[in-house]
Parts: C-alpha cells; structure tokens; sequence
C-alpha cells in the first residue's frame, strides 16, 4: 500500500495519509490517565506471553477448527459506498469519538448482526480479530529507500463484543480497548518476538511458520482500515474512479475498509467453505451503520446535557 500511494499522482492536494493518524484521547484526570498506562503496560504483558497460549475463539461460522489446515478457496465483495461525512457526523455525536472509533464499532454490530441472523450460539463466545498497526517512523516517507522498503507492521488485537445489543455500549466497549491500544508497548513487544523467530533465528523456518501460523490463527477475523487519499487520483495516468482491495489471509474472514475520495467501503473477503455469501455480511454492515447512525441521534441529547451539567 506505502508504494501505491507513492506512485499515485495526488492531483488534488490534501492530506496524506500518513499525516491522518488517529489522535490519543486526553483522559479527564492524571489518575485516569495512569490507570491507562497501567492497562497498555499489562497488555503487552498478558498479551504476548499468557493470552497467546491460550485456547483461541471457539469454531463458528467465520473460524477454522483447525488454523494450520485454512482453506484454499475465498469468496469476495464489497459493500456500498458510505459518504465519510455521515461517518464524521456520528462521530461528533458520540463522547470523545475519533473515526475510527466510529468504524471499529461498526464492524462489531455488523459481526453481532450476522451472527444473530445465521448462528445465534456464537453471540455468547469470544470472537477476536487481528489488525496490522503500522511500525514506521514518522519521516519515512522514502519509500524506496532500502531501510524503510516493504511491509513494516506489527499485530493488535481487538475483542468484539458481540453479546451486547445496545450499539452506544458497544461503543464505549470498542473506544476502551483502542485507547489501552494506542498508548500500548504491545506492538513492539510482539514486533520483536516475530522478529526473534524469523531473523536469524536457529530455529527451522517450518518450525517457525507453524508457530507464527499458530498464533495467527486463534482469532476469528483479521480487520484493516486504510486511509486513501482524500481527492481524486491518477495511477500511471489513469483516473482511478473507486478503490478496493481484499487479503487472502489463512482466516475465515478478511474484513478490509479503505477510504477513497470521501467515501468508505469494505472489502470482505471470506474461505468459501465457512460462507460462500460473503454479501450476507455486506448487508449486515448496512444494517449496522443505520442502527449506529439512529442510536447516536438519540445520544447527542445525553452528551450535551452531561457538557452543560460539568460547565455548571
């Protein structure tokens, strides 16, 4: 993606997206802000070394019973295009929101709702996913650059939960774990426990693969939200009118938003024999964004009266 958008010419100016990054939320008190310090420093203790050698998420319909043994066959689409200002809109109605907030929550109500339609048992498991999280330094922007040249990212990982039904509390629930994230060591500490078993390592690549594969795939989804330029693009001349792009990851689902000239959509790329529709979850996404969009509405009264309440 990093050489993409370096080959693209940006006709229209704008933010990059490496300057849109997505800002830490200022805790109301230095005591709140320790405690969240505290809860970045144990998950990048309990993350890497306890929770990792735990049992993964149960099978269900988007998970392997076997990760080592994925499937060799993906079934693709994409949903509508979402106007990004409506997503900007239930953001400033929300307490504290970022964006990204906004579309984490999203993709857990659209999770919730596929399994309340096509496998209700599920809503009271652990469904997890994994998320790339970027490990370059702000100024790499060459590229090109043998240093800085390729993928550099490391894993987070996000808790979805789904046995909830009030879209406002899965939220809160959402925004909790992405704040511990961003102020989190875990990135790191999981970067060069990767590094430790492929670089140089004594131990045999087979080995090695079957453990990073291993780890990969307790969880049930991997998820990425990637920002494209803000304004109309050319690649080698051409105008790109719209943007995708879908993962072959050795998961049941590859749930990939991407935003484009102000408008987000998702990739959803699924193994053909977990489900073969992927637009089931597609029509599920839409499902969630009006039921977010209406209880964001209803919550906008709540919020401000709780500003005017701490102004007094």
């Amino acid at each position: 993606w990093a050489v993409l958008l370096n080959i693209i010419d940006n006709k229209g100016g704008g933010d990059s997206p490496r300057k849109l990054r997505s800002a830490v939320t200022r805790p109301p008190s230095c005591w709140e802000g320790f405690k969240m310090q505290a809860k970045g420093l144990w998950r990048a203790c309990y993350g890497p070394f306890i929770a990792d050698h735990l049992p993964g998420d149960r099978k269900n319909r988007l998970k392997f019973a076997d990760a080592k043994n994925p499937g060799s066959t993906k079934a693709v689409c994409s949903t509508k295009p979402i106007d990004l200002n409506d997503i900007k809109m239930i953001k400033s109605q929300l307490p504290d929101a970022t964006v990204n907030d906004v579309l984490m929550t999203l993709t857990c109500l659209t999770l919730r709702n596929y399994y309340a339609k096509y496998e209700p048992s599920t809503l009271k498991q652990s469904v997890r996913a994994n998320m790339p999280i970027s490990m370059r330094k702000e100024g790499d922007e060459d590229i090109f650059n043998p240093l800085v040249f390729g993928n550099n990212f490391s894993q987070g990982q996000l808790s979805f939960p789904i046995h909830l039904e009030d879209p406002m509390e899965i939220f809160r629930s959402m925004k909790a774990q992405i704040d511990v994230i961003k102020v989190s060591p875990e990135p790191l500490v999981r970067h060069a426990l990767v590094k430790m078993l492929t670089v140089g390592s004594p131990i045999p690549h087979r080995t090695a693969a079957a453990l990073v594969l291993d780890q990969f795939g307790k969880v049930t989804a991997m998820l990425s939200n990637v920002v494209g330029p803000m304004q109309e693009v050319e690649f080698m001349g051409k105008t790109l009118d719209d943007m995708s792009f879908y993962a072959m990851v050795p998961l049941g689902l590859y749930f990939g938003i991407v935003q484009y000239k102000g408008w987000i959509k998702v990739g959803i790329c699924c193994d053909s024999g977990l489900e073969p529709e992927p637009q089931r979850l597609a029509e599920c996404w839409e499902e969630a964004f009006q039921a977010l969009r209406k209880a964001a509405e209803f919550a906008m009264p709540e919020v401000t009266n709780t500003i005017v309440a701490q102004a007094v």
